[in-house]
């Protein structure tokens, strides 16, 4: 991956638009398929029953699993109910939830021995927590996903092909740039990729003038990045040509503050959408402000310490049942946040639909030696192996620890790795010191921060 960075970095900009653009035609094969459109169709038809189209789909998964799983295949030999017999109204009783680290200590015990290998492909994630994973999903429940994410968006009047310019994790600049374009173009996805590590008072100009020109109907960013550009059209009562439909933010927790800045920045709704990539969960915010869970694509449970269920209105551990992905099937699975469910649920309807908020994440932003603002930063340990948990904090404006639970194929030369992957976020003169510990300690939320800033206190 560094090497290619390097290749794409020393191309000049109109090159790298064009490198962009050919892989945007890539990603469009792998996300837009057949699949995509049955799906979408199929989602937006009224005469399908989500109930029946749930029940389909659980029963699917739960065979598979029991059958072309190794993990799954000791639960079948311990249990009392006949394959046949288990369903949506009794399947928590034979399912005991599922810990991440389970999933993380043995990943291959998880995947279904009956795909081949070209229709599966492995995708990689830090979570949330800095918690990494090696997931195995079918290249049909990539697709599955992205329709149920395009009819999120057609519900909010937007479409996944609309002019869109996103703000995330992607380095599509390098760091060592000083000076505008911060920003660059995928003609093939309609969209202006603009980073988010060079967002600060005397950029943030650029970034409106290149959104101006760009005229896209949605943005897609990260709260913190969104809010930077927000706050500054505030705080300086800047007359802009931005006319979006809305913004959509994803990845980490949106603040009320936050929401309520890019709305009068740019005078359009916003709404947030929560996932994870292992396609466990979906939840998506209505135009009423709470998250709607869609029941086809997951049945989601929100427990107590105890795992017994809250009450409707209650906070707890969010445990998910996806029914995408039966590469690698993932039943009663901790997701590992904290979520708020809302005081109305459907009737009759056992599990929850809707929550009010998603209280698990809560990451911090740091700031560089130059003043840039930069947010979630999970991305950075993405890959890394024998990592457990990770925790980012910035002591100074240009020193970082970096908190480690290991565990077995951990060696030190990921430090190497992740070393380079801060720094090319937060620029070479962030020094990196790394501290092993057994356990990263927890917020009252009952989660740690994957990423926080001691500035404020100094």
């Amino acid at each position: 991956m560094a090497g290619f960075l390097s290749f794409y970095y020393a191309l000049p900009p109109q090159l790298q638009n064009v490198a962009l653009s050919a892989y945007g035609l890539h990603v469009r094969r792998v996300r837009y398929g057949r699949s995509f459109h049955q799906t979408l169709a199929r989602l937006e038809d009224k005469e399908v029953d989500p109930f029946l189209d749930q029940s389909e789909r659980l029963r699917n998964l739960v065979t598979v699993a029991l059958q072309q799983t190794e993990h799954y295949g000791k639960v079948l030999n311990s249990q009392s109910l006949a394959l046949a017999d288990i369903n949506v109204d009794n399947f928590t009783e034979v399912f005991p939830v599922l810990e991440k680290s389970s999933v993380r200590s043995n990943p291959a015990a998880f995947y279904s021995n009956n795909f081949s290998k070209a229709s599966t492909t492995m995708l990689k994630t830090s979570g949330t927590t800095g918690t990494p994973l090696d997931l195995l999903a079918t290249k049909h429940s990539r697709r599955e996903n992205y329709a149920f994410f395009n009819l999120f968006l057609h519900s909010i009047g937007i479409d996944e092909f609309d002019r869109s310019a996103t703000l995330g994790g992607r380095l599509i600049v390098s760091r060592e740039n000083k000076a505008p374009p911060f920003w660059r173009k995928n003609y093939s996805m309609n969209t202006l990729f603009c980073s988010a590590y060079h967002l600060s008072a005397e950029t943030i100009p650029a970034y409106i003038i290149a959104l101006e020109e760009w005229q896209p109907i949605y943005i897609d960013s990260y709260p913190s990045a969104i809010y930077e550009i927000a706050s500054f059209i505030n705080s300086n009562k800047v007359k802009h040509r931005i006319h979006l439909r809305a913004v959509v933010t994803s990845s980490e927790t949106l603040g009320e503050h936050q929401r309520e800045a890019i709305e009068k920045a740019f005078q359009c709704s916003v709404f947030d959408q929560y996932g994870c990539a292992e396609m466990a969960v979906m939840a998506n915010q209505q135009k009423d402000g709470r998250y709607h869970i869609p029941l086809q694509y997951t049945i989601a449970e929100v427990l107590d310490d105890n795992d017994c269920p809250v009450k409707p209105g209650e906070s707890g551990h969010l445990v998910c049942t996806g029914l995408l992905n039966q590469a690698m099937p993932l039943i009663r699975y901790r997701i590992g946040d904290i979520v708020k469910t809302s005081s109305k649920q459907m009737d009759g309807y056992p599990y929850i639909t809707y929550l009010d908020s998603i209280e698990g994440r809560d990451d911090d932003v740091l700031i560089t030696s130059s003043g840039f603002r930069v947010g979630r930063l999970s991305p950075a340990t993405k890959g890394v192996h024998g990592v457990a948990e990770t925790q980012i904090i910035q002591k100074t404006q240009t020193s970082l620890q970096v908190n480690l639970v290991v565990s077995t194929g951990y060696t030190k030369d990921a430090e190497v790795q992740m070393r380079d992957a801060l720094q090319d976020r937060l620029g070479v003169e962030m020094q990196v010191q790394f501290e092993y510990m057994n356990r990263i300690p927890r917020e009252k939320n009952g989660k740690f921060k994957s990423v926080k800033s001691e500035l404020g206190q100094q």
